[in-house]
């Protein structure tokens, strides 16, 4: 069923600024007729993966406004998640407001109606049990071995139901599998008892926090009851991603106050570490990438969400596989050192540079570099240079560049200063000019200098902004 398109930015800067937004879905929370349990277990649960949430939304089971809430939340947040509307009944239209959201369709899923029939053993379904296998065209669907259900996303969004234990069991699953990985932040957290009126600390409390308001320490202040205290309490909170910045906060209030502190916490800095030795999200320092190959957690990370998106049921996840295939295709018929990638910083060769470091690292385990090659020919655009570099730098690759006055002139030059390099892997596709003769493989047209022309994403593969993590085009 078509869904009415509204316009929407999707800005790839959002996917570095850490932040979420929850929205619950459902006219029995607003009503007070159910009690909305999944939002503090979501807010504890991001915070544990460094996303610092910014709102949480309770509305209510209307197309418009989910659609409204979503596109808002998706265009300017890291993460959205969804709980509840994904039933079979009329007031069940969450999926139908994402797709509004996006300007997509809702499509019937296959795979959705093979389980529906086996859950409700029957091999007719009707139009309620299709309702839940009709999603927005760009699902991701990823089907965790074992598991009965799938997990959702649709760009940032990740869709859950509204049912407590689906949506705690679904969203353990997404992370213990990567489907939702942690970003490249970690919140430090101290707490503070002190025996004392709030009022009496409003002022140092208030002094300290602009103090160190350049390094985002956040200074709160909760008054306690415990009728079992003689004396008034408050638990003074201290948080930072900088771990410095709230050790020294906390020494300084220790020297203005040590005379009421009871009793000081770090509260998560066992949590954290464990944190820590987790592989990082898809968000990784660019440093780690600079000038050499450096094995880490975070580049093993972005290799392994590369091979499990590709395994998601989904038209994305089907074009990623079958350029994979390509890619490792290519590896067995070439070393390392005789693939070059044709790169301009366009969009196709972007997507192919992060498929193909994925597939090569893979393979030789981050023991070779990628090789790119930039022909250039007139003045090339500023920008242009400026992206090239910084890609080259971000994917550790080792740069060719030819100013020639051709792309086949550049090739022939290639042939003498590169001799060792047969095949060349580009982002060519089948509706591109000239794309619809060719096949993954194919030798370079007569008269030309003679390479193996490598061409992985022919089907027209569109990744979605948030995995391409680096780029800023």
């Amino acid at each position: 069923r078509a869904v009415a398109a509204e316009s929407h930015e999707f800005s790839p800067a959002m996917a570095m600024n850490h932040s979420a937004v929850i929205i619950i879905i459902g006219d029995e929370i607003l009503k007070g007729l159910t009690r909305d349990e999944n939002s503090i277990f979501l807010c504890q649960e991001l915070r544990k993966l460094g996303y610092a949430v910014k709102k949480v939304s309770v509305i209510e089971d209307k197309v418009n406004i989910i659609a409204k809430e979503v596109r808002q939340a998706a265009t300017t947040h890291s993460l959205v998640i969804t709980a509840g509307g994904l039933g079979p009944t009329h007031d069940d239209v969450t999926m139908e407001g994402i797709a509004k959201a996006f300007g997509e369709e809702l499509m019937t899923n296959d795979n959705l109606v093979a389980i529906l029939k086996k859950h409700y053993q029957t091999d007719t379904l009707l139009e309620p049990h299709l309702k839940m296998a009709r999603i927005p065209r760009s699902t991701v669907v990823c089907w965790p071995e074992g598991k009965t259900f799938p997990l959702l996303k649709v760009r940032n969004v990740y869709i859950y139901p509204g049912i407590p234990r689906y949506l705690k069991s679904g969203f353990l699953l997404a992370k213990e599998t990567g489907f939702l990985q942690r970003c490249d932040q970690t919140f430090h957290l101290c707490k503070v008892i002190l025996s004392a009126n709030e009022i009496d600390l409003a002022s140092s409390l208030t002094d300290l926090e602009q103090r160190f308001r350049t390094r985002k320490l956040s200074v709160g202040s909760y008054p306690l009851e415990d009728e079992s205290a003689v004396d008034r309490q408050v638990k003074v909170t201290l948080e930072s991603v900088d771990e410095k910045a709230v050790k020294e906060a906390l020494e300084l209030l220790t020297d203005e106050l040590s005379d009421c502190i009871l009793e000081t916490k770090f509260e998560n800095e066992e949590s954290a570490l464990e944190i820590q030795s987790e592989e990082p999200a898809s968000h990784v320092d660019e440093h780690l990438y600079v000038g050499h190959v450096q094995k880490c957690s975070g580049c093993q990370a972005l290799v392994d969400d590369v091979y499990i998106q590709s395994k998601c049921d989904s038209h994305i996840g089907r074009c990623m596989k079958q350029a994979l295939d390509a890619l490792d295709s290519a590896f067995t018929r070439y070393g390392p050192d005789q693939i070059c990638l044709s790169f301009n910083g366009g969009k196709d060769c972007t997507v192919l540079l992060h498929l193909y470091w994925a597939a090569l690292h893979k393979r030789w385990q981050f023991h070779h570099s990628p090789v790119l090659l930039y022909i250039t020919y007139g003045k090339p655009f500023p920008e242009m240079d400026e992206f090239v570099g910084m890609s080259t730098s971000r994917y550790a690759c080792h740069l060719i560049r030819k100013e020639s006055e051709s792309v086949r002139s550049g090739l022939s030059d290639l042939l003498v200063s590169h001799p060792h390099i047969k095949a060349i892997a580009m982002g060519t596709r089948r509706g591109d000019p000239g794309g619809d003769t060719i096949d993954h493989f194919s030798i370079t047209d007569s008269g030309w200098p003679q390479y193996m022309r490598i061409s992985p994403i022919l089907v027209g593969l569109l990744i979605q902004v948030d995995l391409i993590v680096w780029c800023h085009m």
